[in-house]
């Protein structure tokens, strides 16, 4: 993950804006290579721990129109990546994802267990994808830039962007709605579809290969080290 440049977080905003600041500016300072920043602004995954959680959260912040297929995002890390890569890009690219054979009523992580993944090879059979492109112009109400604002004003300017947000996470629930209902995000709307699935059985062997390497090679050192010291 560090390869990947991942930008680890203590999940306590007093401790980790400053660290994502720095990993920003960071990320800025490498163009004109190329990299992508990748943001669940959820924060995790659709489950029955968590969907209560977001509940919660939306009582928190005064909003009555619960979600039904997705969790209500977080806005403090999303707007803070926007602000300070404002430097280097000024667009963002939506994903809105469905996986197939689970009902609007079960939890995808309960259905997609890693053992049934990685043990029997029973995931789901697609994966369908809606991206759009959304440029800083266009949320309303706020103006992305990394120059020093003051506290009052950076407040305002999140609050533009967490209604926008808001907006946006309650278009992706009506497209799930019309998923579950009709197998598509929205008639008329570009979409991709992606088959998956293995090849073959065989192909669950790859999991297994470099563990079980590590593994044989670790025992051939222990069984050399064991016979050196016998000399």
């Amino acid at each position: 993950m560090k390869n990947y440049d991942f930008i680890f977080l203590n999940r306590n905003w007093a401790i980790d804006k400053s660290y994502m600041i720095d990993q920003f500016n960071r990320l800025n300072k490498k163009n004109p290579l190329k990299h992508w920043l990748l943001i669940f602004p959820e924060g995790t995954n659709l489950s029955a721990n968590t969907r209560g959680k977001s509940d919660k959260f939306a009582d928190k912040i005064g909003y009555t129109d619960k979600l039904k297929h997705i969790l209500l995002p977080r806005v403090k890390g999303f707007y803070t990546a926007c602000k300070y890569l404002s430097p280097t890009t000024n667009k963002i690219y939506d994903l809105t994802i469905a996986y197939s054979d689970h009902t609007p009523q079960e939890y995808a992580q309960d259905i997609f267990t890693l053992s049934r993944i990685y043990l029997f090879g029973k995931g789901p059979t697609e994966v369908r994808l809606n991206i759009n492109e959304i440029t800083f112009d266009e949320i309303t109400n706020c103006k992305l830039t990394n120059e020093t604002l003051s506290e009052a004003e950076d407040d305002k300017q999140m609050d533009s962007f967490e209604k926008w947000l808001i907006k946006l996470w309650e278009g992706k629930d009506k497209q799930m709605d019309n998923y579950y209902k009709l197998g598509k995000f929205s008639p008329g709307q570009t979409e991709f579809k992606i088959n998956l699935g293995l090849r073959s059985n065989l192909e669950l062997l790859n999991v297994y290969i470099i563990p079980v390497l590590a593994l044989s090679l670790s025992w051939l050192l222990f069984k050399f080290v064991k016979y050196a010291s016998g000399l």
